[in-house]
């Protein structure tokens, strides 16, 4: 998303408000939105109104009303509050963490785990499917939860201490799907909620297994080992994860304001990567992204750092570097997400090394 969009506002609010009010849906639903990627607040339901503030992932808001405008669907927070659908989605239940569990990056045991939920902790889920035998949930942006740890609750208090005691002491540390030692697979190791924030690049090709936070099996590789592993691979792997999944993108075309899957404007697909193959949360615009690193010199880049046009501050586009001088961006509207070559013609004016 380019910063200098932002200041392109040239209606009034009545005209404004008279362009989607056939669209606006009546009554009031009194539920509740959980933001997935960072979301602009606008003055009215439409991408031409002026941005009045921002909502950060995770958060939780109630909304009013619903209108349909520019092929979103937008959320009234309150008075000359709207939110579009692109980054925020109508929460679907609640859910209470009975046995500590991995986070994923997906919904299944093949996506990569970035953290853990402890026993007790209540979340909001707006998306569910299933897959290898569990119920995943939508927990957040790039976050997965399995049932094996989890219950569904209407009311969080719902669940009591003494089920949560008992299925702590059958289940002391789901890998997020609540497997044993017995059923672990080289694809998809068992791992204690200890150690279930460590990248899935670290994981070896035997087959890794804890059964608890105090035992491990003599053929797994201890804990210490897989801490030293990720120093040394982890970025390069996390590099090749962003770009791969960038890659992937490719020929889809350019929305303004789209933060994925199916379009993407330039700030979008950078945020759409990260979050997806990493979970990390680079910031939803360009205004943020520039400062979701350290910033380096455009001689001294590598594979998976992003690339700035504009000046420092006020950048109006940016792109992933990919190594051999090349770049994937979303360039424009009427143009599609591509791979590119930097060039004096479009030269980059600074890079922003975002993995460590």
């Amino acid at each position: 998303m380019k910063l200098t969009k932002l200041s392109m506002i040239g209606l009034t609010s009545a005209t404004i408000l008279a362009g989607i009010a056939l669209s606006q849906t009546n009554g009031v639903h009194a539920s509740t939105l959980s933001t997935k990627y960072s979301s602009n607040v606008r003055q009215a339901p439409t991408i031409h109104a002026a941005i009045t503030g921002g909502l950060a992932v995770g958060t939780d808001r109630n909304y009013q009303t619903v209108a349909q405008a520019d092929g979103y669907t937008w959320y009234q927070l309150a008075n000359n509050q709207w939110v579009a659908n692109a980054g925020a989605q109508p929460i679907t239940g609640k859910l209470t963490v009975i046995a500590g569990s991995n986070k994923r990056t997906g919904p299944g045991l093949k996506y990569q785990i970035v953290g853990s939920f402890t026993t007790g902790q209540s979340l909001s889920f707006t998306n569910t499917t299933k897959a290898d035998g569990y119920t995943w949930y939508q927990v957040g942006n790039g976050a997965w939860v399995a049932s094996a740890g989890t219950r569904e609750v209407s009311d969080t208090n719902a669940v009591s201490t003494a089920a949560i005691k008992q299925s702590t002491t059958t289940s002391e540390a789901s890998n997020g799907a609540s497997q044993t030692a017995s059923t672990a697979s080289a694809t998809t190791p068992v791992q204690n909620s200890t150690a279930a924030s460590q990248s899935s690049s670290t994981r070896s090709a035997t087959a890794q297994s804890t059964t608890t936070q105090s035992t491990v099996t003599q053929s797994t590789v201890t804990q210490s080992t897989v801490t030293q592993s990720t120093t040394g691979t982890s970025v390069s792997a996390k590099a090749a994860a962003v770009i791969a999944l960038a890659r992937q993108q490719v020929g889809k075309p350019y929305v303004y304001g789209a933060k994925g899957p199916n379009s993407f404007d330039c700030s979008g697909l950078m945020y759409y990567v990260f979050s997806h193959a990493l979970g990390m949360n680079i910031g939803g615009w360009t205004g943020t992204q520039q400062y979701a690193g350290t910033r380096v010199n455009l001689s001294n880049l590598q594979p998976g750092d992003l690339l700035f046009w504009g000046n420092s501050g006020t950048p109006y586009h940016d792109a992933l570097y990919i190594g051999n001088n090349q770049f994937i961006d979303a360039p424009k509207p009427g143009e599609t997400v591509r791979v590119s070559t930097i060039s004096s013609y479009f030269m980059p004016s600074f890079g922003v090394r975002v993995l460590k």
